[in-house]
């Protein structure tokens, strides 16, 4: 399916948005479908907008950058995070809040980058977290909480107007596999909002769909007991680390695959249902497995995914579910390479960077 074409060193980040891609070097260069964005500023990274936009950090400030014209269409001083996007929007933070007393001032900007216009600057005494959904036409604000707090939090209106809030106790506790221990379930990933239902990954081993206009779990997912018989056959325990679930909007299925396990959400169906799939024996067929769930990507017929703990890139067919392409790193090759840690893929390329820099590209082939 593909050949590797060229290497790139010295690469710290990549990424990638409807075939274009973006990569940001540790010289400070960044460049978007192999072109060098030129700007004044020390440029230390960058992310995709949309499809002609991408976002530019600076030493002071950040910009946003129209890289099918070359130019730049807004820059902001002393702000820094890129929280979150939404249709034309984004909303950034200040780098350092200002402290009244014992109060924390936190000064958000909302700019809406089609029309180049910033909307609207809101001042909020507490930190709430960071942002991960937003309703332009409600001011309606959904927060997830701090690492350690696992909560979802929901504001409308421009003055803290508090409508709900979802913590993780709701669901209860579990035992650690482990040590037996009573832990809490933890908040891993934001998948998205779909059809009004914020989806959320949950660790350990479950899929959480909360209403963004209650908070009111709607649909809690689990992946299969570890009271099961098959649990330890099958390797269930890859299930109850880390999943990192995507949404697939041309399919409107939730989608997940975690060591040799394929996951799905039929979401067009009105009561979603959790579809898991077993490809150990594919997978000891072609010894790989997904190491990783967040170290992978997919188009229209595959899902692209870098076996870091063997320097293996493999293609799993999303039709037969079989692995229809492996390529592995081997002999000096494989010693002179790091950690695979990403991996993107465009309509005529692939492309994988391991953790010390390396970023290799593959060409399709036609064969």
């Amino acid at each position: 399916m593909y050949k590797i074409s060229e290497k790139i060193e010295n690469i710290s980040a990549l990424c990638e948005c409807e075939n274009s891609i973006l990569y940001y070097k540790k010289n400070g260069d960044l460049f978007v479908n192999d072109k060098k964005i030129n700007v004044s500023n020390k440029i230390i990274g960058g992310s995709f907008l949309d499809t002609k936009r991408v976002i530019v950090y600076t030493a002071t400030g950040q910009l946003v950058y129209d890289f099918t014209e070359s130019k730049i269409i807004y820059s902001k001083d002393n702000y820094f995070g890129f929280c979150f996007k939404v249709d034309e929007f984004f909303i950034a933070t200040k780098s350092v809040s200002d402290t009244i007393g014992s109060m924390t001032v936190n000064n958000w900007i909302l700019f809406d980058y089609i029309n180049n216009q910033e909307i609207e600057s809101f001042n909020w005494d507490k930190n709430y977290g960071y942002p991960i959904y937003f309703d332009k036409n409600t001011i309606k604000i959904i927060f997830r909480g701090s690492a350690q707090s696992n909560k979802i939090i929901c504001f409308v209106g421009r003055n803290e107007q508090f409508s709900w809030q979802y913590e993780t106790y709701d669901i209860g506790f579990y035992r650690d596999l482990s040590t037996n221990s009573r832990e809490d379930y933890e908040i891993r990933n934001i998948i998205g909002v779909v059809s009004g239902i914020l989806w959320i990954d949950i660790k350990p081993a479950i899929l959480l769909g909360l209403d963004i206009e209650t908070g009111e779990a709607k649909h809690i997912l689990k992946m299969p007991s570890p009271k099961s018989p098959l649990f330890e056959e099958n390797g269930y325990a890859a299930l109850y680390g880390y999943n990192k679930t995507v949404y697939d909007a041309v399919t409107n299925k939730l989608i997940g695959v975690n060591w040799w396990h394929y996951y799905e959400v039929d979401l067009s169906k009105s009561e979603p249902t959790l579809d898991l799939r077993f490809l150990k024996e594919e997978c000891l067929v072609h010894k790989t497995v997904v190491s990783y769930p967040d170290r992978r990507c997919m188009d229209a017929t595959h899902i692209y995914f870098a076996d870091a703990a063997d320097t293996t890139i493999a293609a799993l067919n999303r039709a037969t579910f079989k692995i229809d392409w492996v390529y592995r790193f081997t002999g000096s090759e494989a010693e002179r390479i790091g950690t695979l840690m990403t991996i993107e893929v465009t309509n005529d390329k692939l492309y994988v960077l391991d953790h010390i820099g390396n970023l290799f590209i593959f060409e399709k082939n036609e064969v």
